[in-house]
């Protein structure tokens, strides 16, 4: 992709009444969409003025006059995305518009009397995608495809997956996937959420996928999923059902989905963990990576003495965790 980015910044002061414009933008090509990203400097007072003068902004041929039929997109400043002083922010498109010159130009009070304008270049390039980034937030993962907008779409068959890093982009290598215009739509990017439980532990990154096609255009930073983490357990407190009847809860987390048959049982804390000495055993749900197993306990085998939680490996008497408890 060739790709351009400039900044174009008008030095002002506080007291001055010019307007600064600064600009990003993306060369595309003829037969797609072109997009202007400007980005427009006020002060809080400047931008009041603005607001009550009528300003606004347009996209133009370079060297083309300031007539309407000449304006190819256009925008009220009072309908930009803007907090004063902060930088308020546009993005202009361009249907269909050949390789060439632009101008994005600022005009005050409703007038064709051009205040300040910028550039703007259209050349070759296959997408509008910035980056692929990440944030993890508990048992999420949230990733944003950035670059486009409500006006700037992708491809229609563009696609993003997720592999493990030492993975081809084979279609049975493929963990999860999503056509990217059914992502959510962000003021700046495309969303899409995951459930970590559904992924295995292992190290994996997103990868994009332009027209349907198997050949990475752009991909994230790796990301890790449970890798060095060991799952853990906590007992909970006995609630009582029946006069013979208890219930106990034990929490896990972090375990290993992989495992397709992990269990988890109940020992008196000191005896060996065999069969012989088993107060109460369950197999864990094969796709959870972090839960609740809750065990009917009678009471002549907590009362007064202390139970180890044990979680083992895939039918196997091989532990993965322990936890104790005194009742």
């Amino acid at each position: 992709m060739l790709k351009k980015s400039l900044i174009a910044i008008i030095f002002i002061f506080s007291f001055s009444e010019a307007i600064t414009l600064e600009k990003e933008y993306h060369s595309v090509s003829p037969e797609q969409y072109g997009i202007f990203d400007t980005w427009i400097k006020f002060s809080k007072t400047e931008y009041d003025e603005s607001v009550k003068n009528r300003d606004w902004i347009a996209l133009y041929k370079k060297g083309a006059s300031t007539e309407w039929k000449n304006v190819i997109d256009w925008n009220w400043v009072k309908d930009l995305d803007c907090i004063a002083p902060a930088p308020c922010h546009d993005l202009f498109l361009a249907k269909g518009v050949p390789e060439g010159e632009y101008e994005v130009r600022y005009f005050k009070n409703n007038s064709y009397t051009i205040d300040t304008s910028i550039d703007m270049s259209v050349k070759p390039h296959r997408s509008y995608l910035k980056n692929i980034v990440y944030y993890h937030n508990r048992d999420k993962l949230t990733v944003y495809c950035n670059g486009f907008t409500r006006k700037v779409e992708p491809n229609p068959t563009d696609w993003v997956g997720i592999y493990r890093v030492d993975s081809d982009n084979s279609r049975d290598n493929i963990v999860k996937w999503s056509w990217v215009e059914n992502l959510r739509k962000y003021p700046r990017s495309r969303r899409w959420i995951i459930d970590k439980n559904e992924l295995d532990n292992g190290r994996y990154e997103i990868r994009y996928f332009l027209n349907n096609s198997f050949e990475t255009y752009k991909k994230s930073k790796p990301f890790d999923i449970g890798i060095n983490i060991k799952p853990t357990l906590a007992i909970g407190d006995i609630i009582q059902i029946g006069l013979n009847d208890a219930k106990l809860s034990v929490y896990f987390k972090n375990r290993n989905k992989r495992s397709k048959k992990d269990w988890m049982a109940l020992f008196e804390s000191g005896t060996d963990y065999i069969s012989e000495n088993i107060v109460a055993w369950q197999y864990l749900d094969p796709d959870s990576v972090e839960g609740t197993v809750t065990f009917t306990v009678h009471p002549r085998r907590w009362k007064g003495k202390s139970l180890d939680a044990v979680l083992f490996k895939d039918d196997s008497y091989t532990t993965l965790a322990v936890a104790t408890k005194a009742f």
